[in-house]
């Protein structure tokens, strides 16, 4: 049974000048799948991978278009939303980046881990920076380590890539996808 997807595309960014129901989405690089490839690409937002992001949130694509482009879209030059209808079929790589990275750091007793050491608003300021200022909250000491107080918590690469994913319900498509599976493209402004 098909599943629905969507991407987000800004004005100005790579997929925006293209309609993408003519040429399907094309991954920026042609490469191997790996640990490093998609804790970049989701983490760190890069966009010369082997990979393409999608969502299975209309909301959540809805404001990538919005927010992620050069300027803000207008009804003259809009965002836009791309809703995919992905067949249960070979022929592309899904992956679940939560999956694919706590599988690969499961073992608590090496490094590195997508463990944290804050407190219990820690993933809270991590995952929305913008409402808390930026600040990542606290990461208490128990008595007697040193001096009290507190210090910055333990941010890894690991925890970034699957607090985005799940914030952004993001599912990652390992190679091409065919202009077939794109159903609609709704203006965003």
């Amino acid at each position: 049974m098909p599943t629905l997807f969507y991407k987000g595309v800004g004005v100005g960014t790579y997929h925006h000048p293209t309609d993408l129901r003519t040429t399907g989405i094309m991954a920026r690089t042609a490469a191997a799948l790996n640990d490093v490839a998609v804790k970049q690409h989701i983490a760190r937002g890069t966009t010369t991978s082997s990979c393409i992001s999608l969502t299975k949130s209309y909301g959540v694509a809805q404001d990538y278009a919005m927010n992620a482009g050069k300027t803000k879209p207008t009804a003259a030059l809009p965002a836009y939303v791309y809703e995919l209808q992905v067949p249960d079929a070979p022929g592309i790589v899904l992956i679940d980046p939560v999956d694919f990275v706590a599988s690969r750091h499961a073992n608590p007793l090496i490094s590195p881990s997508y463990h944290h050491d804050g407190d219990q608003n820690f993933l809270g300021l991590f995952a929305y920076p913008l409402a808390s200022g930026g600040a990542l909250g606290k990461a208490p000491r128990p008595p007697g380590m040193g001096g009290s107080g507190t210090r910055p918590p333990n941010l890894s690469i690991e925890l970034e890539t699957i607090v985005f994913a799940i914030r952004d319900a993001e599912i990652l498509a390992h190679g091409n996808i065919p202009a077939a599976w794109i159903i609609n493209r709704y203006d965003i402004f």
